[in-house]
C-alpha cells in the first residue's frame, strides 16, 4: 500500500483492476467487430431471424463479459479485505 493524496492506495488491488479492464476492453472489441452484414458478404441470403439472432448474441456475448468482469472485481475486493 502507498500513501496518496492522504489515501492508501493497494498497489495490488489497482494492478487487478487495471488487468481486469485492460481483458474485458479486448473481449468487447471482439465481439463489436463482427458485422451483421457478414452473411450477405459472404454472399448468403439470410433471412430476417439471422439480424435478430445476430444483435441477441452480441447482447448476450457482452453482457456475460460484463458478469465476469463484476465477478472478478467482487473476488479481488474479497480478497482483499480478507487479507
Amino acid at each position: 500500500m502507498i500513501l496518496f493524496s492522504g489515501d492508501l492506495i493497494d498497489l495490488k488491488l489497482v494492478h487487478a483492476v487495471e488487468s481486469v479492464v485492460i481483458e474485458w476492453s479486448h473481449q468487447i472489441r471482439e465481439v463489436l467487430k463482427k458485422d451483421s452484414a457478414q452473411p450477405l458478404l459472404d454472399g448468403l441470403d439470410p433471412l430476417p431471424s439471422t439480424e435478430i439472432e445476430f444483435w441477441k448474441s452480441k447482447r448476450a456475448h457482452l453482457e456475460s463479459i460484463s458478469e465476469q468482469v463484476k465477478l472478478k472485481f467482487l473476488h479481488q475486493r474479497k480478497k482483499t479485505f480478507s487479507i
